[in-house]
């Protein structure tokens, strides 16, 4: 996935798909046992560190910013899921508004 994804991971299903594949590479699981309702820290043993590093590369490879704020609420794949949507909606108006 890179920044030019914003075109393609344009629905909450795709999103969801490419999220359980990070996931899965970050944590060693296999995709097919992945729970998108698994808390990150909770349940997967994820530490700050891990979540700021995912956090960037999905960030980088999505090309949008996700305010401190809301950084917090990304504790599962789910929620992480419902968070970035606005994002990516957004950002992806404003590439279609640049083409036109």
């Amino acid at each position: 996935m890179n920044a030019n994804s914003v075109t393609t991971v344009s629905d909450k299903a795709q999103l969801k798909k490419a999220m359980i594949k990070v996931v899965s590479d970050k944590f060693g699981i296999p995709i097919d046992k992945v729970d998108t309702r698994a808390l990150f820290i909770e349940e997967l043993g994820a530490d700050s560190l891990d979540m700021v590093e995912m956090m960037v590369f999905i960030e980088e490879a999505l090309g949008v910013i996700v305010p401190e704020s809301k950084v917090g609420d990304c504790i599962s794949i789910d929620k992480t899921v419902e968070v970035l949507l606005p994002f990516i909606e957004e950002r992806r108006s404003d590439v279609c508004s640049k083409a036109s």
